[in-house]
């Protein structure tokens, strides 16, 4: 599932497992903090944040390439590390079959993510 993409600003998930009934991702630890806690401490200079759209939109088409949706982007899920920005937290991700178009994969019946950061067609189901 999702382990079959890998790209330098894609958190790694190393590792899935049940237990109880319950499931965990085991994620690479990372050492820095998220663009949500840096951007409670004020607005980034466009020097700062400029490269951080360019390795969160990397992260992007690799995911997309891979025919994953992240279906959950938001500041919290965007870690900063001294190496640049990091995409995490795939809990609601969905995986496109290869048999399936965009249009069927957004007509899901479930929305998914953080409501503050759903995107309009998810929103209007």
């Amino acid at each position: 599932m999702l382990f079959r993409s890998s790209h330098p600003k894609v958190c790694r998930l190393l590792d899935l497992f049940q237990d109880e009934g319950n499931f965990a991702l085991v994620m690479e630890f990372l050492q820095g903090e998220s663009l949500g806690d840096r951007l409670a401490r004020g607005p980034l200079p466009w020097s700062e944040a400029e490269p951080i759209f360019r390795d969160v939109l990397d992260a992007l088409a690799a995911l997309h390439h891979d025919d994953i949706i992240h279906r959950d982007l938001k500041p919290s899920n965007v870690f900063l590390t001294p190496r640049g920005a990091k995409l995490l937290d795939f809990g609601v991700a969905s995986i496109r079959r290869q048999e399936e178009d965009a249009s069927s994969v957004m007509s899901m019946k479930t929305m998914a993510g953080t409501a503050h950061y759903l995107a309009p067609e998810q929103m209007r189901g």
